[in-house]
C-alpha cells in the first residue's frame, strides 16, 4: 500500500485469492474481533491506514487482502496476523480446572445473527451455572429458550443498551442496569442503541445439565 493511497482512501489492488472460502473466513474472523473491540468499520479502517471501502470488502469475503493490509489490521486490533487464519486455539480445561486462561475461551457468532458469545467459563459435565459475555451489534438480536428443569437467569449491562422482551412484558436497560428472572421464561435480547452492546449473562440450572458436546475450539479474547 502506498502512502498516497492511505492519504486519499483509494482501494489498493489486491491479489485476487482462489480460496474464496478463506477469504470468508478471515473476513469473518477480522469482522469478530472489531466487534468485540467496540469498533465501528471506518474506524478500524482509519486506524489501519485503509479505505473503509475495502475494510468492508475485506469483511465480506469479497476480497483477497494482502499480507501487508492485514498486518496493519492485526496491529490495529492488537492480535497477531496469524489469529486471522488460525483463530481458534488453546487446550480445553482439565477436568476440575480452577482457573481458566484467555486461550480457553471460547468465542462465536451464532449462526444467522450478528450475536457473538464469549464462554467465560466452559462447560462442564454436571455444570449448573454458566457466565457468558454476550456482544451485540446495532439492532442484533439474542434469544434464549426456557431453562429446562428451572433456575434464574441474569445479567449485567457492561456498555451500549438493550431491549429486554419477556413474554408479556419488555423493559429498556442502559449502562450498568441489571436483569434477573425465573429461567422457566425464555427471553430476548435487542440492541437498541447505535453502538455494540456487551452483556455479561449468568444461567443457573436447578438441575444438572447433560452433558455438553466436545469443545475442541477455543478463541483467545482480548479485553
Amino acid at each position: 500500500m502506498t502512502e498516497s493511497d492511505q492519504k486519499t482512501g483509494a482501494v489498493p489492488n489486491e491479489i485476487d485469492s482462489p480460496d474464496q472460502g478463506l477469504d470468508r473466513r478471515v473476513g469473518e474472523q477480522i469482522r469478530m474481533i472489531r466487534e468485540i473491540r467496540g469498533l465501528s468499520l471506518r474506524s478500524l479502517a482509519a486506524l489501519a491506514g485503509i479505505s473503509s471501502g475495502l475494510l468492508s470488502q475485506i469483511e465480506k469475503g469479497q476480497s483477497s487482502a494482502s499480507v501487508k493490509t492485514l498486518q496493519f489490521i492485526a496491529k490495529s486490533l492488537c492480535v497477531e496476523l496469524g489469529d486471522f487464519f488460525a483463530p481458534l486455539k488453546g487446550i480445553p480445561p482439565a477436568a476440575g480446572a480452577v482457573v481458566f486462561r484467555r486461550g480457553q475461551r471460547r468465542c462465536e457468532r451464532l449462526s444467522g445473527s450478528e450475536a457473538v458469545v464469549e464462554w467465560v467459563t466452559p462447560p462442564s459435565d454436571g455444570d449448573r451455572l454458566g457466565l457468558h459475555l454476550l456482544h451485540l451489534s446495532p439492532n442484533a438480536i439474542f434469544s434464549c429458550e426456557a431453562i429446562q428443569g428451572g433456575g434464574v437467569q441474569a445479567g449485567y449491562i457492561m456498555a451500549g443498551g438493550i431491549e429486554l422482551e419477556l413474554p408479556h412484558q419488555s423493559y429498556l436497560l442502559g449502562l450498568h442496569d441489571t436483569f434477573r428472572f425465573l429461567g422457566s421464561r425464555r427471553f430476548q435480547l435487542r440492541n437498541a442503541g447505535g453502538r455494540t452492546a456487551k452483556i455479561l449473562w449468568a444461567r443457573f440450572q436447578n438441575a444438572p445439565p447433560p452433558p455438553p458436546p466436545p469443545l475442541t475450539e477455543y478463541h483467545e479474547v482480548d479485553h
